[in-house]
């Protein structure tokens, strides 16, 4: 069926007198080909020279020729056109005059250019058709390949839109090279356009991996992408200014221009020139225009799965070159090379402005921070979880312990806290999202202060907030929670009975070596505290086994200590060498077998010990409660994971008597 103009999404082309239309008659062929609801209204030429007008008749595109040696008089034919045509988009076509800025700036339409480069390092003023070929030939690049941008006032190249690499090692000259991106420019830039016009939804693919620091970091960097740059970064309006606290210090923001497009749902801010997209949260194994890796490096496991990840993000590139890969967390911290050596990622952004992601991708210019100089902590108010039912809130980055096994402070930086009005303005945020279970979380939880606030604080007054019911402490070293801090969490009725300790060890030799800040003296003592003011507590221990220098006699130790708990779970890790950390170079590294048969047996401990546990609440015909997940199932208070014998809504907060409820 003939589609009616209304229905047709109209662009125009610009090219200069020297244009052989290659690109304007790929765009035209793949709009025709594919059918699509988007057609080329005029080819604008600025000399009647041009050798692409005879193309351009012989595929019967209009076009027109507007002189453009007084550039005003080129810039107000070409505005009256716009407005009397409709048009939605321009795309350059080898346009070599620079628009001006208030052309830009009062277009209010997206302006999209193709470099035959990889910016920024090629692709400046300056530098275009063979001179970029012949730089990067130059200059012994291993890649090169096209951009699909949006044209920027103040630096010519704004926000990426599509970006495409090949290996051109095998290229003999700049010729080659050029012949092999023109090919790229040719599939890049109509279905680029078309992706820009068609598709007002951004599909964002997240990949998470660690601890719940990172899912909250993942959370904020997905909701990031539902409000205005302006929002996001608190950016200030003037070009010259610099980025405000939580972005790059000094950073020049750069203002990308995309419009409203026909009556696709988007929300326009024109002072800031900013088109607002939905966002839509896809499977990581699902087409994305968007795939943001959140890694971790706490062991040589998580490096490997966040290799992984990246490569699966990568294969989905291969098949939709527009597609975007981010990377960021702290292997992206640790081993930037080594990711960048995995294939052609888009952005790798370090901890500290991860959450400043969708800015970046909008144009924002990105300083890449050493976390160990990172002094404040970042941010952004978040009403989403992602798929989770209950709300991980971070409150605390950083460790200053450096253990000598742990390579987080490294990726992480120093401690810092979140102000505490943040705190309970982020609390408050959740719970009228309809979240019931906030589950604080930090690098280092019990190391949060904020002007004489602490933990116990945090928790007092979170509990103040009516619709939550429950509050869960993720994580906390053990000689952080001993004496005061224990003490005042006693008082707090929503806190969970349920405290996760990073023990280690439970051999003093082996503690000492570790750099741990307490013995097996202090454990005992805190394991009893804890029973005396929480009587049902769950307490879970963290440990490491086949630390180096880690015999017999020392795992024997941890066993026995261990038994003699009356604890409810182990979470056993075998040790993992990191770079960079003192224990990488001791002596007497335990081989991989011994470290798996010493995990096998404190895994079958811990099988005992939850079973135990189980039998206790059920003695005790505990009550049980937490927020509902799928299947009727609840992770409680406790941290047993119980499902109810009748049908509860998801999301919802409840409880129920241990003898009434099927463990699992």
């Amino acid at each position: 069926m003939e589609r009616t103009a209304s229905e047709v999404r109209r662009i125009i082309t610009l090219s200069s007198g020297e244009s052989r239309g290659s690109n304007l008659l790929a765009i035209h062929r793949y709009f025709t080909d594919a059918d699509l609801p988007i057609g080329i209204r005029f080819a604008i030429f600025s000399s009647a020279r041009a050798p692409a007008i005879s193309a351009c008749e012989e595929q019967g595109i209009a076009h027109k020729v507007i002189p453009a040696r007084d550039m005003r008089y080129f810039e107000e034919e070409l505005t009256s056109l716009i407005k009397s045509e409709g048009i939605c988009l321009i795309a350059l076509c080898g346009f070599m005059k620079l628009l001006s800025q208030d052309f830009i700036e009062g277009c209010a339409i997206p302006i999209l250019n193709v470099h035959p480069a990889l910016l920024p390092k090629y692709g400046g003023k300056g530098m275009y058709g063979s001179n970029v070929h012949e730089a990067v030939f130059a200059a012994g690049e291993q890649r090169s390949g096209a951009t699909i941008h949006l044209v920027d006032p103040i630096y010519d190249h704004g926000r990426i839109i599509a970006q495409r690499s090949e290996d051109i090692s095998a290229c003999a000259s700049a010729a080659e090279i050029a012949a092999k991106v023109l090919k790229i420019e040719h599939y890049l830039y109509p279905r680029a356009i078309a992706d820009l016009l068609l598709r007002p939804k951004i599909r964002i693919a997240m990949g998470t991996l660690g601890c719940k620091t990172n899912f909250f970091e993942s959370a904020s960097i997905f909701e990031s992408f539902m409000h205005p740059v302006t929002e996001i970064n608190e950016a200030p309006t003037n070009l010259g200014g610099t980025a405000t606290a939580g972005t790059s210090r000094g950073a020049r923001l750069k203002r990308p221009f995309v419009a409203e497009i026909n009556d696709a749902p988007s929300v326009v801010d024109r002072s800031f020139g900013i088109v607002r997209y939905d966002a839509e949260l896809v499977d990581f194994n699902s087409p994305a225009d968007i795939y943001i890796i959140n890694t971790c490096t706490v062991t040589n496991r998580s490096d490997y799965k966040s290799r992984n990840l990246i490569r699966k993000a990568l294969g989905k590139k291969e098949l939709n070159p527009l597609a975007k890969v981010v990377v960021t967390g702290c292997f992206a911290q640790r081993s930037m090379d080594e990711i960048q050596a995995l294939g052609d990622i888009d952005l790798i952004v370090d901890n500290q402005n991860k959450l400043d992601i969708a800015a970046i991708l909008q144009g924002q210019e990105h300083l890449w921070q050493d976390i160990m100089k990172a002094d404040a902590f970042v941010y952004r108010p978040v009403t989403n979880m992602l798929e989770h039912t209950r709300a991980f809130q971070k409150i605390q980055d950083g460790c200053d312990f450096y253990c000598s096994y742990c390579a987080v402070p490294f990726a992480r930086g120093h401690s810092r806290s979140a102000r505490f009005a943040d705190v309970l303005t982020q609390a408050r945020l959740f719970a009228d999202s309809g979240f019931k279970e906030i589950v604080l979380g930090g690098v280092n939880l019990g190391l949060y202060r904020d002007e004489g606030k602490d933990l116990a604080d945090v928790l007092s007054a979170m509990s103040e907030i009516q619709p939550l019911r429950l509050l869960r402490i993720s994580s906390i070293e053990p000689q952080l929670l001993y004496g005061d801090l224990l003490a005042r969490l006693k008082d707090i009725p929503k806190l969970c009975s349920h405290f996760h300790i990073p023990l280690q060890s439970g051999s003093d030799a082996i503690l000492k070596r570790m750099g741990r800040r307490y013995d097996t003296a202090l454990i005992r003592k805190l394991t009893d505290d804890i029973l005396q003011a929480f009587p049902d507590a769950a307490i879970g221990f963290d440990l490491i086994t086949g630390f180096p220098g880690e015999t017999e006699e020392h795992f024997l130790e941890t066993y026995h200590f261990l038994s003699e708990l009356p604890i409810a779970y182990l979470h056993v890790f075998s040790y993992s060498r990191r770079k960079g950390t003192v224990a990488d170079s001791m002596p007497d590294q335990v081989p991989n077998t011994e470290k798996t048969r010493r995990a096998g047996i404190l895994g079958k401990l811990s099988e005992d010990k939850k079973l135990a546990y189980r039998d206790k609440l059920l003695n005790m015909n505990a009550l049980l409660c937490g927020v509902a997940e799928a299947d009727n199932e609840i992770l409680s208070d406790h941290y047993l994971r119980v499902r109810f014998p009748h049908s509860v809504e998801q999301g919802s907060f409840v409880c129920g008597k241990a003898r009434e409820l099927d463990f699992i």
